[in-house]
């Protein structure tokens, strides 16, 4: 677990890092550090489930603001837009990215989640 708090915890200081130009990006800024911080946590081994249950809710809170998005793009039948260059007819484009990379921080913080109530049910 320690091998993957630390990969985790690199690659999400990184994405959080490399979040300051984007328009919303105290918001991925703020996602993203709760997911290297909670792996912080399980590098240092401190006792504590409130970065996994915190960083969940906040992730999940992430999902819902963004589906709509995901939605309009599974009705528009056109797949491969989402690696185009958005424009204004086609606006789901960045609700779509940011679903697909919340689902991603979701994932990663839910293996946190589970060893945390493995330890602390």
């Amino acid at each position: 677990m320690r091998i993957y708090s630390g990969i985790t915890f690199l690659l999400f200081g990184y994405f959080a890092i490399i979040q300051y130009n984007d328009p919303d990006g105290i918001w991925w800024i703020i996602m993203y550090a709760v997911v290297a911080i909670t792996a912080l946590f399980h590098i240092l081994k401190l006792k504590s489930i409130i970065p996994s249950y915190f960083g969940m809710l906040i992730l999940v809170y992430a999902i819902v603001l963004t589906i709509p998005g995901f939605s309009d793009w599974l009705a528009s039948d056109t797949e491969g837009d989402i690696w185009g260059a958005m424009t204004d007819d086609k606006a789901y484009i960045e609700e779509v990215r940011e679903f697909f990379g919340t689902m991603i921080a979701l994932f990663f913080q839910s293996v946190f989640v589970i060893h945390s109530f493995k330890k602390h049910p």
